[in-house]
């Protein structure tokens, strides 16, 4: 295919991409709109569990019910299936450390090895729900803050240092010179409609590698990582929408360029509403995000009709139908460039064989 030719279709694909784009900033389309996925949670035991096993057992699964976090709630019985993937990842152990936990990443990840395990107690349990860092991520994101840098730290002083003030220099940087998209809803885009601070906001958590209360979630975010030689270095994770990491600066990597293309991305217009077509990977988080926003986006909805009854139409364009008719525009604009390109390829080849 003639360069030419590339430049033609990727003309008819941003076309296709912008038509279907919307206004609301990607950190706070996701925060709305984007379900984190779910995690699955093994529990591996042998014959009946226990009192103390089926009211921890009992616990996971109301939480996983209530969508307190986003898990999914398994349990194997070695006795009745033995032939079990779970129990083929704890061979070599023995039965006596049963019942066991396994936490396993969402199945889109296609990550086989297990984000974490231990033995099924009440303080594995507490350990896999709750911890001090996602606790104050998760406030930090419903203040309105874009996005909650977390910096996992090598443990050599020197360079998490120099990692911490480059990243707390340019944080800084972005929160004064970055705008937020204008909200107008002209185009059929999503608008913001919770109660949520809109703002440009971004900070920093530290976390030690050997901090005992945040292992799972340094276990769950290391797998972005790909090269051992990356645990000597401090790698810093951007975290938006619904505990979302986007991606990971390792060492050097943590300079003000790759900083502001990043923050640029999260405040910029949310250019594509299908959550699977962007990067990123969903932390494991305790928290009922839908009832936390549910009464916020409620009463900011109505405040704003009373205030802006004008707006009407536009809260109206803002339905499931504009987003069915926007997604098959973009279809039939994505097939009008397939079939345009095939044809000019067809007709060159019928052109050459004519010479």
């Amino acid at each position: 295919m003639k360069p030419c030719l590339y430049v033609f279709v990727g003309f008819w694909l941003l076309v296709a991409t912008s038509v279907w784009a919307c206004n609301t900033p990607v950190f706070r389309y996701a925060l709305v709109y984007w379900p984190p996925d779910s995690y699955e949670v093994v529990v591996i035991h042998r014959g009946p569990l226990n009192a103390e096993g089926q009211d921890l057992l009992k616990k996971l699964q109301e939480t996983s019910d209530r969508s307190s976090a986003n898990i999914l709630v398994k349990t194997v019985d070695t006795m009745r299936a033995p032939d079990s993937e779970m129990v083929k990842l704890r061979e070599g152990r023995s039965p006596s450390e049963l019942p066991w936990l396994v936490v396993r990443y969402p199945e889109l990840l296609q990550i086989r090895e297990p984000v974490w395990d231990g033995p099924f107690t009440a303080a594995m349990v507490e350990e896999l729900l709750h911890s001090p860092v996602r606790a104050e991520v998760v406030r930090r994101i419903l203040t309105g803050e874009s996005a909650v840098w977390i910096l996992v730290e090598s443990g050599v002083k020197e360079r998490d240092e120099a990692a911490v003030q480059r990243l707390e220099a340019q944080l800084k940087r972005m929160e004064e010179t970055l705008k937020l998209p204008v909200l107008e809803d002209d185009r059929g885009g999503y608008v913001d409609v919770t109660n949520v601070d809109l703002k440009v906001a971004f900070s920093m958590i530290r976390v030690a590698r050997t901090n005992p209360r945040e292992q799972l979630l340094i276990q769950n975010l290391l797998p972005i990582t790909s090269d051992s030689e990356e645990a000597l270095q401090p790698a810093a994770f951007p975290i938006f929408g619904r505990g979302r990491a986007l991606c990971v600066l390792i060492g050097d990597d943590i300079d003000a360029w790759n900083i502001e293309d990043i923050c640029s991305f999260l405040i910029g217009r949310c250019s594509c509403q299908v959550k699977q077509l962007n990067p990123g990977m969903d932390l494991l988080i305790s928290t009922e995000w839908d009832r936390m926003l549910a009464t916020r986006m409620s009463v900011y909805a109505q405040a704003s009709l009373s205030e802006n009854p004008s707006e009407s139409a536009t809260t109206k364009d803002n339905s499931p139908g504009m987003l069915r008719r926007n997604l098959l525009l973009v279809v039939f604009l994505q097939l009008a460039a397939v079939v345009i390109a095939t044809s000019v390829v067809m007709w060159q080849k019928k052109r050459r064989g004519r010479g």
